[in-house]
């Protein structure tokens, strides 16, 4: 069974390129426009992994992943955030929100392969 990654990103055509990458990498992929959106989808759904974009209307990348880190199921999943800052500036605070990964967009699909290994193994569980 394939693992399902709820991809956040406002912008729709980089969501639909990153979709189309993680379907390549094997993935089922569930999409949301903004963070608000994906955080009531995951209420519902237990997802495998989470690649949520950093700067996003309504809710940004760092509040949700506090916010999905306090839901039931989601303490050890992979959220990776996907950023066009440097990458150093947004490290230390991405990890004291909670996410697995910090990635400089455009991201290439082996990266981004790496960074969501662990949700393969998760939907094998």
């Amino acid at each position: 069974m394939a693992a399902t990654i709820l991809l956040v990103d406002d912008n729709s055509r980089v969501r639909h390129e990153l979709a189309v990458q993680l379907q390549m990498l094997g993935f089922d992929v569930v999409e949301a426009a903004d963070g608000l959106k994906a955080l009531v989808l995951a209420r519902d759904t237990a997802f495998d992994g989470v690649v949520l974009d950093q700067r996003m209307p309504l809710m940004d990348g760092l509040t949700l992943s506090r916010n999905l880190r306090q839901l039931a199921g989601y303490g050890l999943i992979p959220l990776v955030l996907l950023t066009t800052e440097q990458l150093s500036t947004v490290r230390s605070e991405a990890s004291a929100a909670g996410l697995s990964a910090v990635l400089a967009k455009p991201v290439a699909a082996a990266e981004l392969a790496a960074a969501l290994q662990p949700a393969s193994g998760h939907a094998a569980a």
